[in-house]
């Protein structure tokens, strides 16, 4: 597969929900949408056997607010840069504990893998 240096996505504005404070955000964000993205490639790149979101944002400095709808992003995009693995044994996804900043949250989230796709497009970058 070929990549080309260009922006991520064709979209000209990051999503929104129509409101009035989702528009505003999504119109600040919009400048920063693909710096985000290449940050968590380059993060899911570093840490083969994957990230949960919460990870990532501690690891990368992102915000959830800005690291969640990117992860999504990069997953629906075609093709997927981001990927959620099933584990072979278990046939269930790979989930690991996160952590709720208190210590005492038992809760799983989905890892987040970078695929095959993302391995290309970031070596065709030069990494």
């Amino acid at each position: 597969m070929i990549y080309e240096k260009l922006p991520l996505f064709n979209h000209p504005t990051a999503p929104h929900n129509g409101t009035d404070t989702s528009i505003k955000a999504a119109k600040e964000i919009t400048p920063h949408v693909n710096r985000m993205c290449d940050v968590i490639l380059k993060t899911l790149y570093k840490f083969p056997n994957g990230l949960t979101c919460a990870q990532l944002e501690d690891i990368a400095e992102l915000r959830h607010q800005s690291c969640s709808p990117r992860l999504k992003e990069l997953r629906d995009c075609e093709p997927p840069l981001v990927e959620h693995r099933i584990n072979e044994i278990t046939k269930q996804w790979i989930r690991r504990e996160n952590d709720d900043g208190t210590g005492t949250c038992k809760r799983t989230a989905r890892v987040n893998f970078i695929s095959e796709a993302g391995r290309d497009y970031l070596h065709a970058l030069g990494l």
